[in-house]
């Protein structure tokens, strides 16, 4: 793989497996856990804080209050939709999989 001469590093690969268990670890301390299958359908910002509707694993719609909303929900990041902001990168021409299996 050749990288573009726009990118002035190269990769520093960590499984996707691992960044999990680092983040759910890092959260853990403080007391929050991550919850899977479960999706954001929209959200509000005022001065206080967030209020986000979710659609959990049963498909119940529930609304969660908290201090801030984080996006690390990739490429198709509805947090990023939701603000208007558009993706100022690019795309590799390369053809990418990732499984966990």
């Amino acid at each position: 793989l050749v990288l573009p001469p726009e990118v002035p590093y190269g990769f520093a690969a960590l499984p996707q497996c691992d960044t999990e268990r680092l983040l759910e670890e890092f959260l853990g301390r403080y007391g929050t856990g991550i919850e899977r299958s479960t999706a954001l359908v929209a959200f509000a910002q005022d001065p206080a804080g967030v209020t986000s509707r979710l659609t959990t694993t049963s498909g119940d719609e529930v609304e969660v209050r908290s201090r801030f909303l984080v996006g690390c929900d990739g490429a198709h990041s509805a947090v990023r939709k939701g603000l208007g902001l558009s993706f100022e990168g690019g795309a590799f021409p390369e053809e990418y999989m990732l499984a966990d299996v």
